[in-house]
């Protein structure tokens, strides 16, 4: 970007800090830029989520070591309310028919659905079978260098991928231990950055968030959510 910049500029950087999913930094000196405290400002307005979908996500986060460029997603900066999000527990066939039942009619006023999960591939396999037997039309982010110029108002992505995108609705069904391995002991990094990136993959969404795991092999993650920042919703 540097070499492009004519002697005479000025360059607005914008940073969503709470989207920072690796455990390591960097120093603005280190990619050649000279940034005093004088030229950082805070946006602090969220513009994006509604206050329900701010908690939820902020309860995730909420007591991992912040620094002076991290923030916890706050309710106080959201504007609008919205339904609170749903915790679906049952088997994964379950969770997806209950997450896509609940945004249908959404989807006939043009909203847009992100199907996250923590790893993509084969990992779509049923969820691309039930939405063709639903004739929903989707396209796949993951790994894509073009967004897709079609229709389709469901994506599937990686929540890697997801990053920097906006969606009225986001499903993480399918939140298992297994998709999100980790060590065991306290302080783990690639734990912080598991919670880190699943309140990123939360905070894509703009009306309404579902979440799913089948009982008995549902992720640590789910222990960080705040019972009182959701539904719990039994299936099957």
């Amino acid at each position: 970007m540097l070499a492009h910049l004519k002697s005479d500029h000025t360059t607005t950087l914008i940073m969503d800090a709470m989207q920072r999913i690796y455990p390591q930094a960097f120093l603005w000196r280190e990619v050649g830029l000279i940034v005093r405290p004088k030229m950082v400002f805070t946006l602090k307005e969220n513009h994006r989520n509604t206050v329900q979908i701010a908690r939820f996500a902020a309860s995730v986060v909420q007591e991992l070591p912040q620094d002076e460029d991290t923030v916890v997603p706050d309710p106080k900066a959201c504007r609008r309310h919205g339904p609170r999000p749903e915790v679906i527990v049952g088997r994964y066939s379950d969770q997806l028919s209950h997450m896509l039942d609940r945004v249908q009619p959404f989807l006939a006023e043009g909203d847009t659905v992100a199907i996250l999960h923590p790893r993509g591939g084969g990992w779509f396999n049923f969820t691309r079978t039930t939405l063709g037997r639903r004739k929903l039309n989707f396209c796949e982010l993951t790994r894509e260098r073009d967004w897709p110029t079609g229709s389709e108002q469901i994506a599937l992505s990686t929540i890697h991928s997801g990053k920097g995108l906006e969606f009225d609705h986001v499903l993480l069904p399918g939140l298992n231990q297994e998709v999100t391995p980790h060590g065991a002991e306290v302080g783990d990094g690639t734990l912080d950055s598991l919670r880190r990136l699943l309140a990123m993959g939360i905070g894509r969404a703009r009306t309404t968030v579902s979440v799913g795991y089948k009982p008995g092999e549902q992720s640590t993650l789910i222990g960080f959510f705040d019972p009182t920042t959701y539904d719990l919703v039994e299936v099957g």
